[in-house]
């Protein structure tokens, strides 16, 4: 069937928040935890189905089990990393499950054997062949005697072993596309795995097996030869080849209880030695693992007594240890996990429910390279209220703001990213709080109105680096706090609504002219709001969104043209929505994403996301955030994607504040979840440094009688994401 979202993923992300609140070794530990990120689903849900990476870096998936028909499928589709899209890769001849499928030399895959299209049919002898150039099928020779469940190993002599769930090892020539006996290992029911120099390693694999058989396949000799036996029986074990030649075997011994067990088997000697036990229930199986990159490999999924884990684990073979790792956002078993080229791991279909398998069509990817956070040093004073600006010179600037111990501060302090300090900078002319801050062309900086002690002002400030001095910048026409200051193309600054000193909401705007130092009224809007954001589009027009009007949020936006100093009407969001955040996206769209909604005397914080579109002047649905979030900050990342950080959860409930920051990728429309922050907080900023980390400076943790300490996020660019830039001029 087609897996709809379920409470699972929501109840594992509630534990994980609740642990990292709760336990500081958990919050240290899980700042360097790598997250799933669900990728599209397959058109079809599958299980006991095969995924194989082709040369091009694209994944072809295979028949399989759908449990919504009851009957295998003969269909078969490719997954696309760059796009993060399935497309059809065409029809097998026959409808299989439980078979083979192995990339040849020529980089067309084979597929062969299994069962057929009746879950309870007799095992298959035909085979298909796949060629990725023409994305078409055609058959290949028959195999002599049926097989299902079998391994299949590419040899160097650029044939094909397949290993038998039984007896009947076959040899396939894609040269002549015969098939022709092989040796046979020494026992039946097996497993089988390519070493580094070209033979196979053979295992019983039985159900319930307490034997301990292994062989070596030579295929220069056509040769197999009795191995050294494994150190317990395994039922349907696992295997991994580690980067130094060894293998990994796991799996549940059932001479002891169905514990799980490990061992490494060494090719050069021909020896066994033990390995740290993972720790996971008795009698755990049909799970995979993956030698990842590092090195390390991958455990994910299974099941226990056909339920379901979604359990992950990483081996550490340097360490010869286990570690939790976060868990599969659905849980699976008899699933697929390819290893991609870009060194994630795509996770596909499954069993995601009990003994009737309830195929799944899901799919995600682990690991995706979310960084990690790290202190930014420490400020002379913390503070919220004072957003920071980047300057031209690549330092941050924080000016003013609000601190329990100092309300009224006109401290100023530069953050250097070079050397990861804060050092004091010329104090403001006066203490203010939520202003309004620009950047101009010039690189100075412009403070404006915001909240001095209990008043609300007018008054504002020029910053210049170069002279590290502030000058009179002339008086608004208006006091207003909570108001959005949108630098133009022209080089002046539009400041949009707010609230005046009475916490009346205003329509009034009013321009900056920096050539004359001097404010004039532009024109209002249709009607006062606050609580919305505006974005400086790439055509100089600005997109105002969402916000609130008295006790009413809002879904409607509004366009302002510079040229001709008008405001109209935009298209209305799907959702009304106010305090969110709004990124413009390096194609010229813009993200909206987050915020809350009064309704019905209460907040409702929302999880959804949507795209405008300057083009078309239209909205269209977004992927939801993983976590829902108000008050929170986003920024655009230097590869294209955005990153929202902080916030909280349950409006006005200072408990929850949210730790996990997420990642939003605009070309597979795919959320990611990072590690927690060091600290969670609301009513920051997030800028986007020269080097490419990202600052997170200031904002409040609970009810705000504490400032938080600066942090900055660092994570690798995704260079196959360059292709959005330049940005696009709609």
């Amino acid at each position: 069937m087609k897996l709809r979202r379920t409470t699972l993923y929501q109840a594992v992300l509630a534990a994980f928040l609740i642990l990292s609140c709760l336990s500081p070794a958990f919050s240290a530990q899980a700042a360097t935890v790598v997250t799933w990120l669900l990728a599209a689903p397959m058109t079809e849900g599958r299980s006991y189905h095969t995924a194989t990476l082709l040369p091009n870096g694209k994944v072809l998936v295979t028949g399989g089990y759908d449990s919504y028909t009851v009957k295998f499928t003969a269909s078969a589709e490719l997954y696309d990393p760059a796009t993060g899209a399935w497309i059809s890769a065409g029809t097998m001849s026959t409808a299989r499950g439980y078979h083979s499928a192995t990339l040849l030399a020529d980089g067309r895959v084979l597929v062969a054997g299994g069962r057929p299209i009746d879950y309870y049919g007799n095992s298959l002898a035909s085979a298909d062949l796949y060629d990725p150039a023409t994305n078409s099928w055609s058959a290949a020779a028959p195999m002599p005697q049926p097989h299902e469940r079998q391994s299949a190993i590419l040899l160097p002599t650029g044939k094909v072993l397949e290993v038998c769930y039984s007896y009947n090892t076959l040899l396939y020539d894609p040269a002549s596309d015969s098939w022709s006996p092989a040796a046979e290992p020494p026992f039946g029911c097996t497993r089988a795995m390519s070493l580094p120099d070209g033979r196979v390693q053979v295992f019983r694999a039985i159900p319930t097996s307490t034997q301990t058989n292994a062989a070596v396949y030579d295929p220069y000799t056509n040769t197999s030869t009795q191995g050294d036996s494994l150190p317990a029986g395994r039922s349907n074990p696992v295997t991994a080849l580690l980067p130094d030649g060894k293998v990994l075997v796991t799996g549940a011994d059932y001479s002891n209880a169905g514990a799980f067990t490990a061992a490494l088997y060494d090719p050069a000697t021909s020896a066994w030695s033990p390995v740290a036990q993972m720790p996971v229930a008795a009698y755990y199986s049909f799970y995979t693992a993956t030698t990842l990159s590092d090195g390390k490999v991958l455990v994910a999924g299974g099941h226990v007594f056909w339920e379901p884990v979604p359990e992950a684990q990483l081996y550490d073979p340097v360490s010869n240890t286990w570690s939790a790792t976060w868990p599969l956002a659905y849980a699976r078993y008899y699933h697929t996990a390819t290893l991609l080229k870009d060194g994630n791991v795509l996770v596909s279909g499954g069993c995601h429910q009990g003994p009737t398998c309830d195929s799944v069509n899901s799919a995600e990817i682990y690991p995706i390279q979310v960084g990690a956070w790290h202190s930014a040093g420490t400020m002379n004073l913390n503070r919220t209220g004072a957003p920071a600006i980047l300057l031209l010179n690549g330092k941050a600037l924080v000016a003013g703001g609000y601190n329990p111990d100092q309300p009224d501060s006109t401290s100023a302090e530069l953050y250097d990213p070079a050397s990861n300090t804060w050092s004091p900078a010329a104090s403001m002319p006066a203490a203010r709080d939520n202003y309004m801050a620009a950047r101009l062309l010039d690189g100075r900086v412009l403070v404006a109105g915001g909240s001095s002690g209990y008043d609300t002002v007018s008054s504002a400030s020029l910053y210049n680096p170069a002279t590290d001095s502030w000058s009179p910048a002339g008086q608004m026409t208006t006091p207003r706090i909570g108001a959005r200051a949108v630098p133009l193309l022209d080089g002046k600054v539009l400041v949009i609504g707010g609230e005046d000193n009475a916490s009346n909401k205003l329509a009034s705007t009013e321009l900056y002219n920096p050539a004359t130092n001097t404010w004039s009224a532009a024109a209002s809007l249709p009607a006062s709001r606050s609580g919305f954001t505006a974005t400086l589009l790439p055509n100089g027009k600005v997109l105002v969104a969402g916000g609130n009007h008295g006790l009413t949020d809002l879904a409607s936006t509004l366009l302002y043209d510079p040229a001709s100093n008008k405001w109209w009407a935009g298209p209305n969001m799907a959702a009304a929505r106010s305090i969110h955040t709004a990124t413009l996206l390096r194609d010229g769209r813009v993200l909206v994403a987050g915020g809350k909604v009064y309704s019905n005397f209460s907040e409702t914080v929302l999880s959804s996301a949507e795209i405008y579109d300057p083009l078309s002047n239209s909205w269209s649905p977004a992927a939801n955030m993983p976590l829902i979030r108000t008050a929170h900050a986003a920024t655009l990342l230097m590869d294209g994607r955005v990153l929202l950080v902080g916030g909280y959860s349950a409006f006005y409930n200072a408990p929850d504040n949210i730790g996990p920051a997420v990642i939003y990728d605009p070309i597979t429309n795919t959320w990611a979840i990072t590690p927690v922050m060091l600290t969670a907080r609301d009513g920051h900023t997030a800028n986007l440094l020269t080097n490419g980390r990202v600052l997170v400076s200031g904002g409040c943790l609970g009810t705000c009688q504490t400032c938080a300490d600066p942090e900055y996020f660092d994570l690798p660019v995704h260079f196959d994401h360059w292709t959005y830039a330049p940005l696009i001029v709609r």
